[in-house]
């Protein structure tokens, strides 16, 4: 198991995707994570929202989607970071996970 990918959103945390959360994501947005990740690289807010969220769950389950959004929100208002920071960041957890590209512990290898 991995340990994610810190990123500071209203606060420094760690974004890191299980196999439980990558499965209820699928359901939530009815489609497989093929799709999600196509529509993620499209910047669909509504999909990056989700992502996000499930990353975030695995180490934060008192996190609310309501409340994301307002973080997301002072995140770029506030001139801290743009979306694509954020696709970059989610790109590298979903990458680090091991469920997709190279396994988990290989990433050295491809950087």
């Amino acid at each position: 198991m991995t340990n994610g990918v810190e990123f500071t959103l209203d606060k420094p945390r760690r974004i890191k995707f299980t196999l439980a959360e990558l499965k209820a994501l699928e359901q939530r947005l009815g489609k497989p994570m093929g799709d999600i990740v196509a529509d993620m690289t499209r910047l669909s807010v509504i999909t990056m929202q989700q992502v996000l969220f499930a990353g975030l769950r695995a180490t934060d389950n008192r996190l609310r989607f309501e409340d994301l959004e307002r973080m997301l929100i002072d995140f770029v208002e506030g001139g801290k970071g743009t979306l694509n920071d954020v696709l970059y960041v989610l790109n590298e957890a979903l990458m680090d996970s091991g469920y997709f590209g190279w396994a988990a512990g290989d990433k050295e290898a491809h950087d």
